[in-house]
């Protein structure tokens, strides 16, 4: 019933305009019939079609019907739509030639097909322009909304401002003077409608988020489509002004507003075709470094472990050569070195280990575009196969530096400044592997693989968020308890600008390493894809496919997102088989309990069919609790559990003390019910006000 009423009130303003414009074909067709004429009856029907072109401009700045479709979805809808439209008006062009104005027997009997036409006309100009702000408002920006509708204020007084034409229709030329063409006022209105959709047409981000082949198909459509349009500037009907002037100039301004935007976007992804590779690159990149988690869990000989890590540095950076220096005491030692000689590095050794000095200090990535000017291997040896640009990276874990990565190419300014990042991430990857591997090879001695484990849990709680987002429209507070020294449960902070925070909550099935370094994974997964997407639903979409294909069989996860837009005042709620989150306004707690599978157990069709998301408006004063299923599965000494009921009665009356606070006294009431029974599982929880504050308070 509400996605009834949902979907009623979205296509209202449209079905209001297709009233209007029954109304005036029905007009029209009873006056042309009785053969009575007149300014009366000219101005009622310029009246209707004035009212179904407001209503229609109104439905298209106010709503987004398509927004729920893929981009390719929508670029076919708008194909289609674009070839009945051109089918249309070469109807209405060839069917009704002027002529047939002046035999009224004629005209009379034709005129409800012309009705008809000229409505579906129309009516799909109005839904192309729909598609379009949906295209327009891809990562939009501040004045996106600003400009658009700007543009449709001026389609709207393009349109109605031929109401006021006194010539005759044989004195319009359309094929000379298609779009600016009547009086002085109405040609100056067009040039500023113009202008708007040209400001329009640099709103196509859309493009980035196709790949190499859409990109490709979506140019060859393009330039058909374009072509189609054009043809139709000749064709606008003439007798159809006799129809409505209205109308028929606002089929001639979305016209030009499509035309403009099409060869925009086809400019637009002309100039992207030579990097259209790029989104693939990224693409592939996490896919990589999802490999180099899977080693993790299924190499444990350190050999093999770099032998693995420098054929993953090759394949990612798509480098030449790389090279592993890992420390020992307060020396470094080559441990393998691929695509480069040994008996070189040992050359270089002196302006290596001033280049390890320097980035032991800043503790950061080292990018060299150009070896040989550089000031590290200026005057070095420079033999046939050295030369290029080179990443470096320190392999750490905790704050001790293991070891040092090297990857180059052998032609200058080969990698690109995002290069860093991910090199970064990788050496982060191959850091744990290492210690994994380390902690494996001690297993032997039971309490010495305890202690190491408790050395893994400490890296783990640093993987979790160590401040706080300093938003002051948002408090925010979390703690995560685990029930093993290292644990599945997880949950983090994505700040995307001034006005936008994710916040995540998860939890791996299962406990133990292999439950933590999925985790790890994930906060790398969402860390490099959130600023992305604008949806969790489409967030959580796009990490369930990539987990599909890489996690376990045995092994799943359960999430909760959280997309807080300061902008609009409004959180999007979105979960994947996870706990529901309480959204608390004053004595009052609601559950929102959207549905979703677990990420990782289903297909892409199952799992995206099955995923509901929530638009919440933000009010100040209102708090959302996110928790873990180890929070009201605990358990006294008696056998009873904590329980929802529990969790419920303690947020109501947890009165209005500050989010830290809150967290503390639900940590402090929970040990104390539990007293001295075990923690079977983890527990983890995160307490998010908004406060509605634009400003710090001193």
């Amino acid at each position: 019933m509400k996605i009834g009423q949902t979907s009623m009130r979205t296509w209202s303003g449209m079905i209001l305009t297709i009233v209007f414009l029954v109304a005036a074909a029905l007009h029209v067709t009873i006056f042309s019939l009785s053969g009575a004429s007149g300014w009366i009856s000219k101005s009622v029907q310029e009246i209707l079609a004035f009212c179904a072109l407001l209503a229609g401009i109104i439905w298209v700045n106010r709503q987004f019907c398509f927004e729920n479709m893929g981009l390719v979805q929508k670029l076919r809808l708008l194909s289609g739509l674009v070839l009945f439209f051109w089918g249309i008006i070469k109807l209405v062009s060839g069917a009704y030639p002027l002529e047939i104005y002046y035999d009224t027997a004629a005209f009379g009997r034709s005129i409800i097909w012309l009705a008809l036409q000229i409505s579906l006309a129309v009516i799909v100009c109005l839904l192309l322009l729909c598609i379009l702000k949906t295209l327009v408002f891809v990562q939009p920006g501040r004045g996106t909304s600003r400009s658009f509708m700007l543009m449709m204020i001026m389609v709207f007084t393009a349109s109605v401002s031929s109401f006021f034409y006194t010539g005759s229709v044989e004195d319009l030329d359309f094929g000379q003077a298609f779009f600016f063409s009547g009086n002085p006022f109405q040609i100056t209105i067009q040039i500023v409608l113009a202008f708007s959709a040209l400001i329009i047409g640099f709103r196509c981000k859309w493009i980035h988020y196709l790949n190499k082949t859409q990109k490709l198909s979506t140019t060859g459509l393009g330039i058909g489509l374009m072509v189609l349009l054009f043809s139709l500037i000749p064709y606008v009907p003439g007798v159809a002004m006799h129809y409505s002037y209205i109308l028929c100039y606002f089929i001639k301004n979305a016209l030009l507003v499509f035309i403009i935007y099409g060869n925009m976007a086809l400019l637009g992804l002309l100039l992207q075709l030579p990097s259209a590779g790029l989104m693939d690159r990224r693409t592939n990149d996490i896919r990589s470094l999802q490999q180099i988690s899977a080693i993790i869990g299924t190499v444990y000989d350190r050999g093999d472990l770099i032998k693995k890590a420098l054929e993953q540095a090759l394949e990612i950076l798509q480098a030449d050569f790389t090279w592993i220096d890992l420390k020992e005491e307060d020396h470094y030692s080559l441990a393998a070195c691929s695509g480069i000689e040994t008996v070189l590095l040992k050359r270089l050794e002196t302006q290596l280990k001033l280049l390890r000095g320097v980035i032991e200090d800043k503790d950061e990535v080292m990018l060299i575009h150009d070896i040989h000017r550089d000031r590290f291997f200026r005057h070095g040896p420079r033999p046939y196969l050295w030369g290029g640009s080179l990443l470096v990276a320190p392999i750490r874990f905790k704050h001790e530096i293991r070891g040092m990565m090297f990857a180059g190419k052998r032609e200058p300014f080969g990698f690109v400044e995002e290069s860093r990042g991910l090199f970064r991430a990788f050496c982060n990857q191959v850091a744990i592997a290492f210690e994994n591997a380390r902690l494996v090879e001690i297993s032997i001695e039971r309490e010495v693989y305890k202690e190491e484990l408790r050395v893994a849990h400490q890296a783990q709680m640093r993987l979790l968020p160590q401040r706080t987002p300093e938003l002051p429209e948002l408090e925010v507070s979390g703690f995560c308890l685990t029930a093993n020294d290292i644990g599945g449960d997880f949950y983090d902070y994505v700040e995307i600008g001034k006005h936008r925070l994710d916040v995540v909550i998860g939890d791996v099935s299962g406990k133990g390493a292999a439950a933590a370094f999925y985790m790890a994974e994930l906060k790398g997964i969402i860390q490099s894809l959130a600023a992305h997407f604008k949806s969790p639903r489409a967030m959580l979409i796009q990490i369930n496919d990539f987990l599909k294909n890489h996690m376990e069989r045995n092994m799943f996860v359960t999430m909760l997102y959280l997309m807080f837009d300061l902008t609009r005042q409004q959180v999007l709620v979105a979960r994947a088989g996870h706990e529901p989150a309480g959204h608390i306004q004053g004595n009052e707690v609601r559950w929102i309990e959207k549905n979703g599978i677990g990420l990782g157990l289903a297909d892409h069709e199952l799992f995206s069919s099955s995923l509901e998301e929530e638009k919440i408006p933000l009010v100040p004063g209102d708090r959302f609790f996110l928790y873990t299923d180890g929070l009201i599965e605990i358990r006294n000494p008696e056998g009873d559990e904590f329980g929802t009921g529990r969790l419920t009665e303690m947020l109501q009356h947890a009165g209005a003390q500050p989010v830290q606070a809150m967290n503390k006294m639900i940590r402090d009431d929970i040990g104390q019910f539990a007293a001295e029974a075990t923690q079977q599982d983890d527990m983890t929880a995160v307490m998010i006000e908004y406060t509605g504050n634009k400003h710090h308070s001193k």
